[in-house]
């Protein structure tokens, strides 16, 4: 199952191969249709599309991953890079607005998932806090 950056088949726009028993946590966005799901794939490290009709579903993602948006003031940006380029930001988070970690392999950006926003992306890990 090919891991895409695009909504369509094409072989160039493949950043990934799936298998089998390769598991994937879906980032519902309004981006997707009704032929391609918006995931994360913890074995590429990265967000893409997959036909949603090659998946299964396992189980809820339950993982210790809940974590929230903490600023003295302003928002917490949401980044398409591992930079503070003004140009980067996909979305504003808020003191309170929480997020799903994605991947922390990162010193300073963590891959996360706003619900509220419906996006993935990455964000200055100093300024989330842990949820529980």
């Amino acid at each position: 199952l090919a891991l895409r950056k695009a909504k369509s088949f094409n072989y160039s726009n493949e950043i990934g191969k799936l298998y089998t028993g390769d598991q994937v946590i879906r980032c519902p966005s309004p981006v997707e249709n009704s032929t391609y799901w918006y995931v994360y794939s913890p074995k590429h490290k990265k967000v893409g599309y997959v036909n949603k009709k090659y998946l299964r579903y396992y189980k809820e993602y339950t993982g210790n991953v809940y974590y929230y948006a903490k600023v003295k003031k302003g928002y917490l940006a949401l980044r398409n890079y591992k930079s503070s380029d003004p140009s980067n930001i996909t979305g504003k988070m808020y003191t309170g607005d929480w997020v799903i970690v994605l991947n922390k392999s990162n010193s300073t950006y963590w891959m996360v998932y706003s619900p509220d926003l419906e996006k993935a992306g990455y964000t200055n890990k100093n300024y989330l806090k842990r949820l529980w």
